[in-house]
């Protein structure tokens, strides 16, 4: 560092640039000795790399205002004076440890970080404000953060790492003096790494008040603001505000050692959280809970002492849990809506807001009014307290009875409900479901049978049952009853056995209610149903027990893309037993398994996807629809010259298998079989079926009349008998270079 020399006085400059030229700078290389600064306001320190102790504290320096450092690496300590405003950053710090001290208003900008700690404040805390900005563009784990005193103190964290890389953010202690009063740290939000995105895990808060290991003196700090954080504590016996933002782990508010509380009314803000683990808020007696901004969850809100608790925003707000055991009046202002997840206790009142609200109740002694909106409520028992009753107010409500059975329609103590949801671990019986307009069931304990559904009252599944479901009409006598069966998860669900006596027509609805692509489980029960329809963004394993007299069954409404084909697939084997009955099948977009029967006469069109078409018998014909698609001959009936299979739509890529009629290993002949202009079809068969297929099967294939013919030959014989096969495949298709291969004849 280039010294100060010449004249003991340097006059009239405003600001002074010191510049580092041999990497050593110290306290005596900016303190010359004998030199003295007037009119200088402003000090600019530029270092190479790492600095000693440096101070601008001495009376060199007392009419500065403002230090500006600049450097790279380690920083033994900086300690400024403090009426100097303090603008300081390290360009590098990587593994090196930095530490600030003294000054006024007080910015650290440092990046490149890596397990480098930061410390400000440790021996003399600033007298204004403290900002720290830390970031850090490479995986592993940052160096803690240490900040002592200021009057607000803002920690500002931020990562720019590689894709499929984990930064885990610097740990962060605040300890407040005698005049901290707020307290903000934001992290970068907690991201899971991949091959295309950065993976961030945010860090430790923990903030003490001056005074929080003191049982008799209130604290200092106020507010708090966190905007993604891991597991945070806040030691403060005068908090009442804690504002929370972003993916958490958990926040804490304590009132350090203080015996006594000082704050009756909290204030918790939240906007767009997550957390993992539980928001607990202090010994307040009211706590107001505002959600505005993004909608929030909280996988537990944990406020003991709160007699009232008032909710309220534009967002909503959830509680997958609550500890509120104290509370006595739940009040919910706005549009937001609030979801409590533990039951109420049998004292408290709730009055809901505009938004959907919803919470559980047991035997309340309270008047639950949920206002407007569309509400949930869900109870344990339909036999309330004393003076307990259940609003549900305007909107379309949903009474969710975790019991064993329930007939709500003749309990006064319960109105302005439409849905009626069996859901729970003590879901079974029988409900009578009298005036309600929809039903719906979740995770039962028992079977539940839904009695005297009026007609056109649909059913909605939401989860895996485990347990049947009967849907009873309340009369059934009707030649066009029909049931609107919905189900509706994020993933895929098996809605178990759904009884549906008297209808004539099911239409089922697959919902997936995100992007991931699923497919669903369901045995219908419908034997009067003669029309089954699916549609929907799912698929469908449909199991149709006792319906022996469908004969339209239409699932092109199930429709998605063709990269979750496999996921939309819809699985149906028709039972229809009428002789010569026309029975219809069609298949959506997915991969479908589509089977008829060995006496109707089926028509099945696989639509689009890579679908499986199965034939038991009689004369059916098959369309295969786009997509490479299967036909598989699987009947007991084989085909014969009048009653066979016809494929109209058979072409390369398309496989046909006679593996289920085979003999042994079968084989397949690549030379159509060709006679004379005057021969006949079943000279055709007999030329076909010539060979010796007693022990392993042989494949041939002719066309006549313009149609291609597909033989299989499973006797010794020379003549096509009762126990050989024949299906159509519509027009001339070329079968010369197709391949078989355990039993699979793939179309080249």
């Amino acid at each position: 560092m280039d010294t100060l020399t010449g004249e003991k006085s340097v006059a009239t400059l405003n600001t002074l640039k010191l510049v580092d030229q041999d990497s050593a700078l110290a306290t005596a290389d900016i303190t010359p000795v004998g030199a003295s600064l007037t009119n200088i306001g402003s000090l600019e320190i530029v270092a190479q790399t790492s600095v000693g102790a440096l101070s601008t504290a001495g009376s060199l320096f007392s009419g500065v205002t403002k230090v500006t450092l600049d450097n790279a690496g380690a920083l033994t300590g900086f300690t400024a004076g403090a009426g100097q405003d303090v603008v300081a950053t390290n360009s590098a710090q990587g593994a090196n440890n930095v530490a600030y001290n003294g000054g006024n208003n007080v910015t650290i900008n440092t990046t490149d970080v890596t397990t480098g700690t930061t410390t400000i404040g440790g021996t003399t805390a600033a007298a204004g404000d403290v900002v720290l900005n830390i970031g850090s563009d490479t995986a592993g784990t940052v160096g803690a953060v240490t900040i002592t005193g200021g009057d607000t103190v803002v920690v500002n964290s931020t990562t720019s790492n590689a894709v499929n890389t984990t930064v885990v953010q610097a740990g962060v202690t605040v300890t407040g003096n005698a005049s901290t009063t707020e307290v903000t740290v934001n992290q970068a939000a907690t991201v899971t790494a991949s091959t295309t995105v950065a993976g961030a895990t945010a860090g430790a808060v923990k903030i003490d008040d001056v005074n929080a290991a003191s049982n008799t003196k209130g604290g200092v700090i106020t507010t708090v603001t966190l905007d993604n954080f891991g597991a945070a504590t806040i030691n403060s016996g005068a908090l009442s505000t804690l504002n929370l933002s972003g993916k958490g782990t958990s926040a804490a508010v304590t009132l350090g050692a203080l015996t006594t509380p000082n704050v009756a009314i909290f204030n918790l803000n939240v906007d767009g959280l997550t957390t993992t683990a539980a928001v607990t808020v202090p010994t307040a007696t009211t706590l107001n809970v505002t959600s505005t901004g993004d909608d929030s969850t909280v996988a537990s809100l944990v406020a003991a002492a709160a007699k009232t608790i008032n909710f309220a925003g534009d967002a909503s707000f959830t509680a997958t849990a609550q500890t509120i055991g104290a509370a006595t009046a739940i009040n919910v202002t706005g549009a937001g809506g609030v979801s409590l997840g533990s039951a109420l206790g049998t004292g408290v009142a709730f009055t809901g807001g505009e938004g959907d609200d919803s919470v559980s109740i047991a035997a309340t002694t309270k008047a639950i009014k949920m206002g407007g909106g569309d509400d949930v409520v869900t109870i344990s028992t339909t036999t309330l307290g004393s003076g307990g009753s259940v609003d549900g107010g305007a909107g379309t409500n949903t009474i969710v009875a975790n019991t064993n059975g329930s007939s709500l329609s003749a309990e006064p103590a319960f109105t302005n409900f439409q849905t009626l949801r069996v859901a729970g671990g003590a879901a079974a019986g029988t409900h009578n479901a009298n005036g309600f307009t929809a039903l719906e069931v979740g995770a039962l304990n028992g079977a539940v049978v839904f009695s005297n559904v009026a007609a056109d009252v649909g059913l909605t599944v939401l989860a895996d049952t485990n347990a049947q479901t009967t849907y009873t009409l309340a009369n059934a006598t009707g030649k066009a009853d029909s049931l609107s069966l919905t189900l509706s998860s994020a993933a895929a669900i098996n809605a178990n056995t759904i009884v549906a006596a008297g209808i004539e027509s099911v239409d089922i609805t697959t919902v997936d209610t995100n992007s991931t692509a699923h497919t669903d489980t369901l045995t219908l029960t419908a034997a009067s149903a003669t029309t089954i329809t699916v549609s929907g963004n799912a698929g469908l394993n449909l199991t149709a027990t006792g319906s022996t007299k469908v004969t339209t069954f239409d699932a092109s409404g199930v429709q998605g893309d063709a990269d979750d084909a496999a996921q939309l697939a819809v699985t149906y084997v028709s039972l229809n037993t009428t002789v010569g009955a026309q029975v219809a099948i069609t298949g959506g977009s997915g991969n479908d398994a589509l089977t008829g029967t060995s006496v109707a006469l089926d028509t099945i069109d696989g639509g689009a996807g890579d679908d499986i078409l199965t034939w038991n018998g009689a004369a059916d014909v098959f369309t295969g629809g786009d997509g490479n698609d299967t036909f598989v001959n699987a009947a007991n009936t084989l085909g014969t010259a009048t009653i066979h299979l016809t494929i109209t739509d058979a072409t390369a890529g398309d496989k046909i298998s006679t593996a289920a009629i085979d003999n042994g290993t079968a084989t397949f002949n690549q030379t159509a079989v060709s006679l004379g202009g005057a021969a006949t079809f079943a000279q055709y068969l007999d030329a076909a079926a010539a060979g010796n297929g007693a022990t392993n099967s042989i494949n041939s294939y002719f066309v006549f009349e313009g149609n291609t013919y597909l033989v299989t030959d499973n006797t010794a014989g020379a003549t096509f008998t009762a126990t050989d096969s024949v299906m159509m495949l519509s027009g001339i298709v070329d079968l010369s270079d197709s391949t078989i291969a355990a039993g699979v004849i793939t179309i080249v």
